[in-house]
């Protein structure tokens, strides 16, 4: 298994998470579909160790979770983690100081393929544009796992559908694994 997650338990004020148990095998996507609110946000951050969980248990490769695990992980959230004043070659050169196995010549295919302008800040990116930003610099670093909070939403039908097969690819490619979240059942 690349993600195990057993008997999870994250308890707030108004909400709660409660005995969830999920696997994510090699070579899979695995879909967490849910309305607004339902939790699945929460429980890949608990995944990624950015919250804390009550009890259970979280294993990514057979392990709990350790920061030098991010080599292997790439995450795109919901809301972009990229700072928006920052052009294209910004984000590589940020990145490849951030992963040991960042592929400066992978991203740079990514944005060719994708005709994304490198010297243009994100800001001045459209919606789709910032969104294959973001997932090809999750992609650029050659990880084993993608998380994946709400990649598509807000996006139309033919950018999300070039997006879907770029996760397919990177699944069918290896023994990689997608866990994504979504709202969006099609």
């Amino acid at each position: 298994m690349n993600i195990e997650v057993k008997h999870l338990n994250k308890k707030f004020d108004t909400f709660e998470l409660k005995d969830i148990n999920i696997k994510i095998p090699k070579g899979k996507i695995i879909g967490l579909i849910g309305e607004n609110g339902a939790g699945k946000t929460t429980l890949i951050k608990c995944i990624l160790n950015v919250l804390s969980h009550d009890s259970g248990e979280i294993l990514i490769f057979g392990k709990p979770f350790e920061d030098k695990l991010k080599d292997d992980i790439g995450v795109v959230f919901d809301n972009s983690f990229i700072n928006d004043t920052y052009t294209v070659r910004d984000i590589n050169l940020i990145m490849k100081h951030l992963y040991s196995n960042w592929d400066t010549k992978l991203f740079n295919k990514y944005m060719k393929e994708y005709n994304i302008p490198t010297k243009k800040e994100i800001k001045k990116l459209s919606t789709g544009m910032k969104k294959k930003v973001e997932i090809a610099t999750a992609l650029s670093h050659n990880p084993k796992i993608l998380i994946l909070d709400e990649p598509t939403s807000g996006l139309d039908p033919v950018i999300r559908s070039e997006i879907l097969d770029m996760f397919e690819e990177f699944v069918n490619e290896t023994n990689n694994s997608i866990l994504l979240s979504t709202h969006i059942t099609s």
